[in-house]
């Protein structure tokens, strides 16, 4: 027989249990991005807090390469201001909402104004610090986010000689458009990778809209293109084996040029051989 101390023992340690879980459940309501529906939307959006939307198609590679910087943005603002609502709709399930803003492109990034159902579409890139800056600016908010120093090199018209034709370096480049869907994914896939291999070889980004002129001397019709600068050619090589490797939303998750970089910094051969 259980005595009635023990009883009450557990009964406390069940109250704090559940106490404790309904902390984690709020904390976890604030935080997360909120889901919207059609039933859901404009009782939330276009209310009495402005609202930065993510319409998203499910399986779409570059909405998956969006997930976790755009829920690191919510989860920071769900813990600091109340004054923005971080929402997503999924277009498959609520075409309809998809429809009626026009949404051809996922992911697509939409802020409306407080009182507002008329957005201003989000053009930035992708990584959670261009997120949080343009919240701050639009919401005149003061969000800071944590964020690991980039390892990414930003290339201009007066560095790019400098960055690119260094014969002591082997540089690869993204040549991108600001408005590709693809070329914002592949950034935040370059970020990654010119963090974890930086020993090998820098990884550098050039905006094509700003610096045509660059991007007409390597010949570069389509966005995002990749080419490689080893150290013993400084002529711009396209992809694995020659070949262009333009990127489309299919063939991003498998794309040559950046299977053939990790394999070689796996086998420490650097970029196309070269130590």
């Amino acid at each position: 027989m259980v005595s009635s101390g023990k009883k009450k023992i557990r009964l406390n340690l069940s109250i704090e249990i559940s106490g404790l879980l309904l902390l984690i459940l709020i904390s976890s309501s604030v935080a997360d991005v909120v889901v919207l529906t059609y039933n859901t939307f404009e009782k939330n959006v276009g209310q009495d807090r402005y609202a930065f939307i993510n319409f998203y198609w499910p399986g779409f590679l570059t909405c998956e390469r969006l997930d976790p910087q755009y829920e690191n943005l919510g989860e920071n603002i769900g813990m600091a201001d109340e004054s923005v609502l971080i929402g997503k709709v999924d277009c498959e399930k609520n075409w309809s909402i998809c429809k009626k803003y026009e949404i051809t492109v996922w992911p697509t990034l939409k802020w409306f104004y407080k009182g507002s159902l008329k957005p201003k579409e989000y053009e930035g890139q992708w990584h959670v610090q261009f997120l949080s800056d343009f919240v701050n600016t639009e919401a005149e908010t003061n969000l800071k986010i944590e964020t690991v120093p980039s390892d990414l090199v930003v290339l201009t018209d007066s560095n790019f000689d400098e960055v690119v034709l260094d014969e002591t370096k082997n540089v690869m480049v993204v040549f991108y458009a600001p408005w590709s869907v693809i070329s914002k994914a592949l950034l935040l896939t370059c970020e990654e990778i010119a963090t974890g291999m930086k020993n090998s070889y820098v990884v550098a980004t050039l905006d094509v809209v700003k610096y045509r002129d660059i991007s007409d001397r390597y010949g570069i019709t389509r966005t995002p293109t990749l080419k490689f600068f080893p150290r013993d050619d400084k002529t711009g090589l396209f992809g694995q084996d020659g070949a262009n490797s333009t990127a489309t939303n299919r063939e991003l998750e498998d794309l040559p040029t950046l299977n053939f970089v990790t394999k070689g910094s796996n086998n420490n051969t650097g970029l196309y051989g070269v130590q």
